[in-house]
């Protein structure tokens, strides 16, 4: 019984520290929600059928042709999109000063499944699905559960 218990908690600890990660905010893509250098822990196992619109995630910006990850660093954005939803092509955007702005997109688009929309909270500054599209869930890395201070 002596020798099990640390067992366990060695195992804990491993499967603890695979599944949690630490990811330094760059760029302001998600201010005013997070300014760069923030630290955040994302926790990377999270199951797809328990994402929702406006968790904030981990997503991975490399193609898989890409051969350089540090080329393209993953990147922190809110979901505002899931699939089967439909996304106007007018976004709404509130700018901060009481005034809203609309950005025109050319079509309507209704998400594939298996793909999220994502978008940064400064949408001046992200560079997000509005640029890409709908992202697969294979770019998908983990849920953001805490800002560390």
């Amino acid at each position: 019984m002596k020798i099990i218990l640390p067992i366990i908690i060695i195992i804990n600890l491993v499967l603890i520290r695979k599944s949690l990660l630490i990811v330094s905010v760059k760029g302001k893509s998600m201010t005013p929600t997070l300014q760069p250098d923030d630290r955040v822990l994302v926790f990377r196992y999270w199951p797809k059928n328990f994402l929702r619109k406006n968790n904030i995630v981990l997503i991975s910006q490399k193609n898989e042709n890409e051969e350089r990850a540090d080329k393209f660093p993953p990147c922190i954005k809110r979901i505002t999109g899931l699939p089967g939803e439909f996304m106007p092509s007018r976004f709404e955007i509130n700018i901060g000063n009481d005034e809203n702005k609309f950005i025109n997109s050319s079509d309507n688009l209704i998400i594939p499944e298996k793909h999220l929309f994502v978008q940064g909270d400064n949408y001046e500054k992200s560079i997000d699905s509005r640029h890409w599209g709908p992202i697969p869930y294979s770019k998908f890395l983990g849920v953001v559960v805490k800002r560390i201070k």
